[in-house]
């Protein structure tokens, strides 16, 4: 059985049977139908505070993924509804079709994808969980939350690829437990 814990400290609404019904379809997929994680859903001030302590960016982002994998338990995913909103509009898409693109993209890294180190496995797989052939083309910006593409006018969503840690704990996974907004506490 999975269990599933969804806490949203934001005022932009996610239902949370859909949260729900988008991580069940990828466990499915990923072969992993039992276990229990935390999904978070967080504003810019509570991201930048994970991201200063975790990663010392004192930035947004979108996603984050502490994977724990203790006694049957995944991990902690924090997502920032204000950069998945900003990212929506920005690729002209609907919220919660971003919204879900970010708790894939987080799970996939529970499962330990890192698409910092791998050859596009990590796209490619979060591509077909959100049921579509070819990975979007979108916009490359210089701004935040974009990676930098080369000279082309268009690039690949920034998403993921490969099997490694995440976006992604250089600490011990022990202190995962520890993450502001998770429901798991050491």
């Amino acid at each position: 059985m999975l269990t599933l814990h969804l806490r949203n400290t934001t005022m932009l609404r996610i239902r949370p049977r859909d949260v729900t019904r988008w991580v069940h379809a990828a466990a499915r997929a990923l072969d992993t139908r039992s276990g229990e994680l935390s999904v978070s859903f967080c504003g810019d001030a509570q991201c930048i505070r994970t991201n200063r302590a975790w990663f010392g960016r004192s930035r947004p982002t979108d996603v984050m993924a502490f994977p724990l994998h203790d006694d049957g338990y995944w991990g902690d995913i924090l997502i920032n509804l204000r950069q998945a909103q900003r990212q929506a509009r920005r690729f002209g898409v609907p919220f919660q079709e971003e919204a879900r693109r970010l708790v894939i993209h987080g799970l996939l890294h529970l499962h330990g994808y890192d698409h910092t180190t791998d050859q596009g496995e990590m796209e490619a797989l979060q591509e077909k969980l959100m049921g579509r052939k070819t990975p979007p083309l979108r916009p490359v910006s210089s701004g935040r939350g974009t990676k930098a593409g080369g000279g082309s006018r268009r690039k690949t969503r920034r998403s993921g690829i490969g099997k490694s840690r995440s976006h992604s704990s250089q600490g011990p996974l022990t202190r995962t437990a520890g993450v502001p907004g998770s429901s798991r506490r050491p």
